[in-house]
């Protein structure tokens, strides 16, 4: 056999023309696959995927509060601080102090100050 060469896998007619080997990895499963099927295991991935990602993003609000004195850097590298205003469901919204509105992945904070909870018990 070839280095180079693929070894071929005969077409079983009992399991819809599928290979009546058993995949070893995932390149040769979806190497058994139709386009339909390809395209199904696509949209499976791609969901899996935003799922995935907005795990992430939540577990990285958990430390986070509205109210929360906040920094973050941009991408030019200036530093920025303001108050969480809002959490969203993949980021954080942010007010500075020079009126500005920022949109920030949560993973890019750092807390500065926790906001002082008072109870008014009158």
């Amino acid at each position: 056999m070839n280095p180079g060469r693929r070894k071929s896998m005969s077409r079983n007619p009992k399991t819809g023309g599928r290979p009546s080997q058993k995949p070893r990895n995932i390149q040769d499963l979806v190497n058994t696959l139709n386009e339909s099927e390809l395209h199904a295991l696509n949209h499976f991935i791609v969901e899996r995927l935003r799922y995935l990602q907005q795990e992430r993003a939540q577990h990285d609000m958990t430390p986070f509060r509205i109210g929360d004195t906040v920094r973050f850097t941009t991408s030019e590298g200036r530093i920025v601080t303001g108050v969480l205003i809002r959490l969203n469901k993949k980021s954080v919204s942010i007010h500075t102090e020079e009126e500005q509105r920022w949109t920030v992945s949560p993973h890019l904070l750092t807390l500065v100050r926790r906001q002082s909870v008072t109870i008014d018990n009158t």
